[in-house]
């Protein structure tokens, strides 16, 4: 995969640059991909998170990032009573109980909390949007 560096997206750190032109990708795999010198800058291996970019450069990727690609997963709202810390028309703040997945994955089947803040919001007239997660076996204000 090949980036070039212009002036719109020259966020000074390599780092930074990748973590905005590869958005699906994990900020570990970035990482990885910097400790395992997979990152190529104008023909040179970089594996220094904080090399400087400028316009002009030109950023290779030796690594196939096709299994990062974003697929919409649609989230059905389900009833689901939260229990819910504190809420004003900006955050809402949930404690969440272990043993509770917070989204569906390969491993999530069924409901999950994610489900219920969705069906929550259409009530109340927003789209609630994570600002952390929480795993499954972790306890929590959400």
């Amino acid at each position: 995969m090949e980036l070039s560096v212009n002036r719109e997206n020259a966020y000074g750190r390599l780092d930074r640059f990748l973590r905005k032109q590869l958005r699906s990708v994990p900020l570990s795999e970035i990482y990885k991909l910097l400790r395992t010198g997979k990152v190529i800058v104008n023909g040179k291996i970089i594996r220094d998170p904080a090399y400087e970019l400028e316009p002009g450069d030109s950023v290779r990727i030796d690594e196939d990032l096709s299994r990062y690609s974003r697929q919409t997963v649609s989230v059905r709202p389900v009833p689901l009573k939260l229990d819910i810390i504190y809420e004003d028309e900006d955050i809402l703040a949930l404690n969440k109980k272990a043993g509770i997945a917070l989204h569906p994955g390969d491993r999530t089947k069924g409901t999950t909390l994610i489900h219920g803040l969705m069906f929550y919001g259409r009530q109340k007239g927003f789209t609630p949007h994570l600002v952390h997660r929480l795993d499954r076996d972790t306890s929590g204000v959400l």
